[in-house]
């Protein structure tokens, strides 16, 4: 029922698409000031030149970074899943399950009925064969 499956030998990227990645993310971030009517953020332009000729002159520098940054992903993911799925549940699920046991509404014909003698609810036609499902 859960799946208690590790994925932290999730595939770690090339050294090459990381730094043209952070190269990219560097190059946008000196350039956001532009659109604001400010000027270019050299720093970063100068570290993003940086990244995009290492890239592709020295691609190796990059793997103990490479790793690194691999691993805080798989951290953070184990992390932020948890809280975002419980909050997912605390702001959808909950209310919503709280609201239709508020209002009377038992969609699955849940309630105990002590008149019944069975629960088994007969079906009018037959199901189709399963042999051809799709």
């Amino acid at each position: 029922m859960f799946d208690n499956q590790s994925y932290a030998d999730a595939k770690v990227s090339s050294e090459r698409s990381f730094a043209l990645t952070f190269g990219a993310v560097l190059l946008l971030v000196s350039l956001w000031p532009l659109l604001s009517g400010g000027s270019i953020r050299l720093w970063a332009a100068f570290l993003s030149a940086g990244f995009f000729i290492l890239a592709f002159a020295r691609p190796a520098i990059f793997a103990l970074p490479n790793r690194y940054w691999s691993r805080l992903g798989i951290l953070l993911g184990h992390i932020v899943s948890p809280v975002v799925m419980t909050l997912l549940y605390a702001v959808v699920v909950l209310p919503t399950g709280l609201f239709l046991r508020a209002a009377g509404i038992d969609k699955m014909n849940r309630r105990f009925d002590k008149s019944a003698t069975s629960y088994w609810i007969e079906r009018d036609e037959q199901p189709g064969a399963m042999d051809r499902q799709f």
